[in-house]
């Protein structure tokens, strides 16, 4: 109880460090999308396959469905650990709009 204090205590300066640091730099940035053409990079093609072709074919609301069947059954014995799977599934069922969210190329 004593560390969560100390952490507790430390969490304005952390702020306040922040803050001022965001309000100083010089230069401030963003993740955007490549705007040149890179369809013939291995990336591309690696991320092409990975979820356009195989994730975005149902196989994450499959994989997401199984995950939340699981967190239903870890429910009477582990909640902490039930909602920590009930996280990961509807991470993994969004990933591909967070992922473009994020600048993906789609």
């Amino acid at each position: 109880m004593k560390k969560l204090m100390t952490k507790v205590r430390a969490l304005p300066a952390v702020l306040l460090t922040l803050v001022l640091s965001a309000m100083f730099s010089s230069q401030a940035m963003a993740v955007t999308a490549p705007s040149e053409d890179l369809s013939d990079t291995i990336g591309y093609q690696i991320y092409d396959i990975v979820f356009n072709n195989i994730y975005n074919s149902g196989l994450q609301y499959v994989i997401a469905g199984c995950l939340l069947l699981w967190a239903g059954m870890q429910v009477k014995q582990n909640w902490k650990e039930a909602v920590g799977w009930g996280i990961g599934a509807m991470v993994i069922a969004a990933l591909t709009t967070i992922l473009t969210g994020l600048g993906a190329v789609a």
